[in-house]
């Protein structure tokens, strides 16, 4: 989720392929006999990474990739499918809106890709003319991608997730009930609508998304499936803090032109997006690196959620949305 994310620059160790990296990274390269990387390689280290441990490889002659090492863990408990994943971002890659997949290894999941020279999304990023207008026209573009095998749920994870915290007796809000009520009503709603799926990023937090020479990639496929196409824009609102004006500019990015139908449907995402993550976070505290504040993390996302969804909005974006959006 959230903790999984790309720094801008990776941060330089002093490793090599002569010696003190993990000899998986070594094994994997032996046994995938790269043209690119046979001459020899040099590693860093990128930072963060909750359920992946990732290095930027520098070839002899320069070329650079990203090794994807998957950390073992609960990868059920989670919803991870890393073959879904894979599939997902190849099949990105190939729509022109990911980085190419060079080798891979399943069903562990370990792969490697071609490293971008790019500038991380921030908030402060999101701010610039006409960003919000591109990255609506890049999940456009991604959503375009597919079909693949795997479909991505934010209504079924959530409630696994949920069921895993009540059945373990982690710590719930004490207004659970109130929101899990709303979660059943977005989701009959969405229900109600029958859009075709699309290919979903699922995690759509804004350090998943690179600008490099005026040109927006997607990374970070982990949660990748055949899902909901608001849920994708519900995320990049909720993740990126987006006021009105900001979600207006993605909506309209997206779809052409701003329609409240689909802006009232972006919203209720929003809502699902905290509320996913929230219940992710709960779910990953006892089982995932304690030196992030899942905790902390977890109270975030339910402020969000609630703030996405507050009852006095709710009922009018349900309604709204369940109206016939211009086409």
């Amino acid at each position: 989720m959230s903790i999984e994310t790309r720094e801008e620059a990776a941060v330089q160790v002093p490793v090599s392929s002569a010696g003190r990296v993990p000899a998986i990274v070594s094994d994997l390269l032996e046994e995938w006999d790269l043209d690119e990387l046979r001459g020899g390689w040099e590693a860093e280290i990128l930072a963060g990474g909750a359920i992946n441990d990732n290095y930027v490889l520098t070839s002899r002659n320069g070329e650079r990739f990203v090794l994807r090492i998957v950390k073992p863990g609960p990868s059920e408990r989670l919803r991870l499918d890393r073959g879904r994943a894979l599939r997902a971002h190849r099949a990105a890659a190939e729509h022109g809106v990911a980085p190419a997949v060079t080798a891979h290894k399943l069903p562990e999941g370990h792969y490697l890709s071609r490293f971008l020279e790019a500038e991380t999304v921030t908030e402060e990023v999101l701010r610039r003319p006409g960003v919000l207008e591109s990255i609506g026209g890049i999940l456009r573009k991604l959503h375009g991608a597919g079909p693949i095998e795997g479909d991505f749920s934010s209504f079924a994870d959530t409630r696994i997730y949920l069921q895993i915290a009540v059945g373990e007796g982690l710590a719930l809000p004490g207004d659970i009930d109130a929101i899990a009520l709303k979660l059943d009503q977005v989701e009959r709603l969405f229900d109600t609508l029958a859009d075709e799926p699309v290919l979903c990023h699922g995690d759509l937090v804004i350090q998943n998304l690179l600008l490099s020479d005026g040109r927006l990639w997607v990374i970070d496929f982990d949660y990748a499936g055949m899902g909901n196409r608001y849920f994708d824009l519900g995320e990049v609102t909720s993740k990126g803090s987006l006021d009105d004006d900001g979600r207006c500019a993605l909506v309209a990015g997206y779809f052409g032109r701003y329609d409240p139908v689909h802006d009232a449907r972006v919203r209720l995402m929003a809502f699902m997006s905290g509320l996913r993550e929230a219940m992710w976070s709960v779910v990953a505290s006892s089982v995932l690196d304690q030196e992030w504040d899942y905790v902390a993390w977890a109270e975030e996302n339910f402020r969000r959620c609630r703030g996405a969804a507050s009852s006095t909005v709710f009922y009018r974006l349900l309604s709204v949305a369940a109206r016939k959006a211009e086409a």
